[in-house]
């Protein structure tokens, strides 16, 4: 199957999304940053993708998660993270046994699930504080975007992500 990173993307920024609930959203929203009812000591999982997005969280209408936000990262902080990342899945092209996969793992912090051709970022632990405190620059509630697309309406642009081929093996990408 061939997997690739979609993204909205420019020099400075990469922007993934979260639904979250609507108290939770407009909280984080409000603030301008991640943190309070928000938790460190949890993991979160972004996608980039609009289209995994949208199905995921219907569109914006599954129930306790209606508010959908963009969360810019830097370049920098999102590089970090898949400079950091592991696939979710053993692939023993990359790990000869499973219990070397499973100890690789372990204490990554950052995984990448793939939900068919779509990437979801799992990230805990100290990269999760980092990310939250230091490389978001930016968050946007997109829920009336992703409403409108439930309608035809158009879907924000998005492209592959030059993922440095080291990392794109190790993830899983074509």
């Amino acid at each position: 199957m061939a997997r690739s990173l979609l993204a909205q993307f420019d020099d400075d920024r990469v922007v993934a999304y979260q639904a979250y609930d609507e108290q939770l959203g407009a909280e984080i929203l409000a603030r301008g940053s991640l943190g309070g009812g928000w938790r460190y000591d949890r993991h979160t999982r972004l996608q980039t993708g609009v289209a995994f997005t949208a199905n995921r969280y219907d569109f914006g209408r599954r129930p306790d998660r209606t508010r959908i936000v963009a969360i810019s990262l830097s370049r920098d902080g999102f590089d970090a993270l898949l400079m950091a990342a592991l696939t979710a899945e053993w692939d023993e092209r990359l790990y000869k046994t499973k219990a070397s996969w499973r100890l690789a793992t372990r204490f990554a912090p950052v995984l990448v699930e793939w939900v068919g051709d779509a990437p979801r970022f799992v990230v805990h632990g100290a990269l999760l504080r980092r990310m939250a405190t230091e490389w978001v620059v930016g968050l946007e509630d997109v829920s009336a975007v992703f409403r409108a697309l439930c309608g035809g309406g158009p879907a924000p642009e998005e492209r592959p992500y030059p993922v440095p081929s080291d990392v794109a093996s190790r993830l899983g990408l074509s």
